[in-house]
């Protein structure tokens, strides 16, 4: 990879203002170098000495430095090396912007006290000159910059609170590697040092010189731009109450530029070149399907050109979009239409963008419960790429888990019909099953999605268990009220005839209870003896009662357990 290097040397003076005629010096006699690779952050601080006695109108400090760099030359200059982005400090900035303007601030990344706009002060093929000086005028502080060979400021701002400057610091934006060089003897003549250029320098220099990244790179104005995009996912991460997807991946974009063809032949077989993002043309492209940031999902990487003008940028990218659901009764195994809409600023049919789907890969790395069942894309979308997918869940363990406590509780609640009537535990076992369900329901609601017409067939089983547990608790209370009220008058003979036939018996599991012809009298396999024999028939009518629950929720349970198989297996 061709690093960017910002090269800066310094020299500081206890004398007046020095200006120097050349816009160069030996770099090989700086006696001091540091590398930064902070990126927008300052580690390393260096000391600066000064005058003890400064009158009115008196020179503190000369600084001389030269930068290579594309844009964004920072320099911090503070009063301890121990310092906060909240403390006071001058930070010069050259060529923020993508080298369109400069700034003087009070305070880092904030507090802008001066601004110029003034493009191409930095190059990323030439190291260019400036000096910093910074005057005491009676209480107040001059701060002055200006290029070197030039007496005149172009950025200055007049401090009525100076600070006292005991330290300097220096770093770049993020992905430019800075060389910082310290120190730097320019005794001796000044004349114009001929720099020595490396084959890829020449080439470099002959490519980037005099272009111009803000044109689009093509032989005609109305030719377009074919821009062909590689999709290849990382991983996807799914917040369902809220619809939206967490994409992680990688984009491959390739095109051809005009401008940057060359023999290999010329340039010791040298056929691919790596170039930072804002030294060539590259389409400005925007999620626009984004819930936020739509401009900022791609990583600042570099980007590889070929003897045959063809650029190639892969970038991580990382962004969150909104879904649509296809099947919420299924949740939580959900199926969703999700889609990345990239779209160009340029005009709508000068860059067209086109999916390459034979090189595309929807496979995410690793584990995942999501995984892409469909892929597609509209193609001459004007200056947009919509490239839609379906998700689906690729486990069974959330619905398990949630169906899990519903099973158990349906078994507690046919259990609960075979319960005695005596004591509490039937009603006891009904509100304990009630209070489990309501605790889910509230569970699972907090937990679906929220903008749903449909409701889920998770929670709707829930409910309905909720209702049938409601329910048994009535019909326990009933059957607890027949049995152990005293009845002072006996059951219809109708009634007592039905549940002393043999079938119901058999079927409802009944106590073999006779049924004499005069009303009251119990066989020899009958019941235990009660004194009152009116009450053993209302007994055994509680009890033929909680069977034929026990059948009607036993279906119902049944049922249950068919449609979750159906539905989620």
């Amino acid at each position: 990879m061709i690093r960017l290097l910002c090269l800066i040397s310094a020299i500081v003076t206890l004398s007046d203002g020095v200006f120097y005629k050349s816009n160069s010096t030996d770099l090989t006699k700086c006696t001091s170098i540091s590398y930064s690779r902070t990126g927008s952050k300052y580690k390393e601080f260096h000391p600066i000495s000064f005058k003890n006695d400064v009158k009115n109108g008196s020179l503190i400090f000369d600084f001389h430095f030269a930068v290579l760099a594309s844009s964004d030359a920072h320099i911090l200059l503070t009063q301890t090396e121990n310092v906060t982005k909240q403390d006071p400090a001058y930070e010069i900035v050259i060529g923020a912007g993508g080298n369109t303007f400069s700034d003087i601030r009070r305070m880092q990344k904030s507090d802008v006290k001066a601004s110029v706009n003034i493009k191409g002060l930095l190059s990323a093929l030439d190291p260019r000159f400036f000096w910093i000086h910074f005057t005491k005028i009676g209480t107040q502080g001059l701060l002055e910059i200006g290029r070197e060979g030039n007496s005149t400021s172009f950025i200055s701002w007049l401090d009525p609170k100076p600070l006292s400057i005991n330290f300097i610091s220096f770093s770049t934006w993020t992905a430019i590697e800075a060389k910082w060089y310290f120190d730097c003897d320019r005794s001796g003549n000044e004349e114009e040092i001929e720099k020595r250029l490396t084959t890829l320098e020449k080439l470099r220099r002959n490519l980037l010189s005099q272009y111009d990244p803000m044109v689009r790179p093509v032989e005609k104005p109305d030719d377009e731009i074919k821009v062909l995009v590689t999709l290849k996912l990382d991983s996807l991460k799914m917040d369902e109450r809220n619809f939206v997807l967490n994409v992680r991946g990688t984009f491959k974009f390739t095109w051809n530029d005009a401008k940057l063809k060359w023999s290999p032949q010329q340039y010791g077989d040298i056929k691919n070149l790596h170039i930072f993002r804002r030294e060539i043309w590259r389409p400005e492209l925007y999620c626009l399907s984004a819930t936020a940031n739509s401009a900022s999902i791609f990583d600042d990487s570099m980007m590889i050109v070929n003897n045959r003008g063809e650029v190639t940028w892969n970038t991580h990218f990382e962004v969150d979009v909104f879904c649509d659901a296809m099947d919420l009764r299924k949740w939580p195994q959900g199926n969703y239409e999700c889609s990345i809409l990239l779209s160009s600023v340029e005009n709508s049919f000068a860059t067209l963008l086109k999916l390459n789907a034979k090189e595309s890969s929807m496979k995410t790395l690793g584990s995942s419960q999501w995984i892409v069942t469909i892929m597609e894309s509209i193609d001459n979308f004007e200056s947009s790429l919509p490239i839609n997918f379906n998700i689906t869940s690729s486990t069974v363990i959330h619905s398990d888990i949630f169906f899990s406590p519903l099973l158990v509780t349906s078994c507690f609640l046919l259990l609960s019909f075979w319960v005695s009537f005596k004591g509490l535990v039937k009603i006891s076992m009904g509100c304990v099953q009630l209070v489990i369900e309501t605790l889910m329901v509230i569970t699972l609601g907090n937990l679906a999605p929220i903008r749903s017409d449909i409701v889920p067939l998770m929670i709707l089983m829930y409910s309905w268990s909720m209702v049938a547990t409601a329910i048994s608790l009535m019909i326990s209370v009933m059957v607890i009220n027949v049995s152990r009220v005293k009845r002072y008058y006996p059951l219809s003979h109708i009634i007592s005839n039905i549940l002393t036939t043999r079938f119901v018996k058999t079927v409802l599991f009944l106590p073999d209870v006779v049924m004499p012809e005069e009303y009251g009298y119990l066989g020899r396999n009958s019941l235990p003896k009660m004194e009152d024999k009116d009450q053993l028939f209302w007994l055994l009518l509680g009890v033929a009662i909680d069977r034929i629950s026990f059948i009607v929720y036993s279906i119902i349970v049944c049922y249950m357990i068919v449609l979750y198989i159906i539905t989620y297996k």
